[in-house]
């Protein structure tokens, strides 16, 4: 799948805000994984994918949630949830 942006949310889906993290001028990039640590207890993620526009090179993003919570995070079942676009 080709993606400039992902969908995110922090309410388990009842809202999503967008993050663009390709600039405008550059093209998609193909998304071959996303990690995070083991068990899924993270706020930090890791998208793997190739620029085919550049000779498949590979390229990596970090998406860090951390800051999008105030201090020490209160809600032993918060979901973070991420779909490309």
């Amino acid at each position: 799948m080709f993606s400039t942006s992902i969908r995110y949310s922090l309410n388990q889906g009842l809202s999503w805000e967008k993050y663009k993290f390709i600039k405008s001028n550059e093209h998609p990039i193909r998304i071959s994984d996303i990690d995070t640590k083991p068990g899924g207890i993270s706020s930090k993620f890791i998208l793997r994918g190739l620029y085919p526009s550049d000779y498949n090179k590979e390229v990596i993003v970090h998406l860090d949630f951390t800051s999008a919570f105030d201090g020490e995070c209160k809600y032993k079942n918060l979901i973070i949830k991420i779909t490309l676009c």
